[in-house]
């Protein structure tokens, strides 16, 4: 297992792919970074805890990541190299966890170059620059979501197989999703209970609000969220035939 995960290390550090998508990553923070120029020039009060939480809620950053798995993770589907890996000896979970592995890796990586160049870019800024003792707890759970997120994409990527196909699947599905959900509260009209709690983008909206009485109900989804999609993309890949 350590040997496969170290191949797939040294494919992810080889492709362009992972260096194309943290530079437009850094990209997104020196747009925000000149927004934010804009807003403090207009008089608008700014705070460096809602930048970074805000920014890290980003749209713009979710699509990065569901684009970077979506190619990483059919690369082998499209290039016909999984039977190559197969050959040698891997089953079929550990290799479905080792890629996953990888994919956290640079989720991770991703969310630490965001943070810091968000921050290091703001701070100059003439802002509120006091950090919230909430900040580090928000953003641990906020990259639990992440996490989460990438199980669904890395699954419906597998399910898929297809570069284009993924990256389409990826981006339309949690959209229907959350209509699925939004259908349900008109239909059900519950009060003081809405289905989109139940989604990750209500979990991850949540987020940018230091008052938030959801907390430990965003960080309970997300992991129920990231068990269920690791387990049936588990259950699914067995099933995939190569």
């Amino acid at each position: 297992m350590f040997n496969l995960i170290k191949l797939e290390l040294h494919k992810l550090f080889r492709q362009p792919l992972f260096y194309v998508c943290n530079l437009i990553i850094i990209l997104i923070s020196i747009i925000s970074y000149i927004i934010n120029i804009s807003l403090v020039n207009n008089d608008t009060v700014l705070d460096i805890n809602y930048i970074l939480i805000n920014h890290l809620s980003s749209n713009n950053l979710l699509l990065i990541n569901a684009i970077f798995i979506a190619l990483y993770s059919t690369k082998d589907y499209n290039e016909d190299t999984l039977k190559n890996i197969y050959s040698r000896g891997y089953s079929k979970n550990k290799v479905y966890i080792a890629k996953f592995l990888i994919i956290l890796i640079f989720i991770f990586i991703s969310f630490i170059i965001s943070l810091l160049f968000t921050y290091i870019l703001n701070n100059n800024l003439n802002i509120n620059k006091e950090i919230n003792n909430k900040l580090i707890i928000y953003l641990i759970i906020e990259f639990i979501i992440y996490i989460a997120y990438s199980s669904f994409y890395y699954l419906i990527a597998n399910i898929l197989k297809k570069s284009g196909s993924s990256i389409a699947g990826i981006i339309i599905i949690p959209l229907l999703i959350t209509l699925i959900f939004n259908m349900l509260d008109n239909i059900f009209k519950v009060e003081s209970f809405s289905f989109n709690i139940l989604w990750l983008d209500n979990s991850l909206n949540n987020l940018k609000d230091f008052n938030n009485s959801n907390l430990l109900l965003n960080l309970a989804l997300a992991i129920l969220y990231l068990i269920i999609f690791n387990l049936i993309g588990l259950l699914v890949n067995k099933k995939i035939e190569i």
